[in-house]
């Protein structure tokens, strides 16, 4: 968890600032979890306290790193075809092209059955039945 962040007694520097270059290449899911850390860490420190902790991320990272945080929806604008293709993509990759299970969240950052999930969202948008 979070709690390494809580305890900077052990430091004589009021002020402890993490500075990232860029945001870590990581799948999403685990930067998400990275992310919820920090800002928990930075949450726990009340003003007055012995040490306060701040996290800088460059501002070119600000929309990824709202996105990642859910604090903002991300809308695309699509035709029907491009649609179609994202939900024939989603497709392909849960049930034609083998990916092994232990290597799916690896290489699209989500769970088979995630995607699924959004795959039926899709069709569902799309008119088709869900369950095909």
């Amino acid at each position: 968890g979070d709690e390494c962040l809580n305890d900077f007694h052990w430091l004589a520097e009021r002020v402890v600032v993490l500075v990232h270059a860029d945001l870590p290449r990581v799948p999403a899911r685990v930067l998400a979890l990275y992310l919820d850390v920090l800002a928990g860490g930075v949450g726990a420190w009340s003003e007055g306290e012995a040490h306060e902790f701040r996290v800088v991320f460059p501002p070119a990272t600000e929309s990824e790193i709202a996105w990642l945080t859910n604090r903002e929806s991300a809308r695309v604008d699509l035709t029907r075809a491009d649609l179609l293709l994202v939900g024939n993509a989603l497709n392909e990759v849960c049930n034609g092209v083998h990916i092994d299970d232990s290597e799916f969240f690896a290489r699209l950052g989500a769970s088979r059955d995630e995607v699924r999930v959004l795959l039926r969202r899709v069709k569902q948008r799309l008119g088709e039945d869900a369950e095909s």
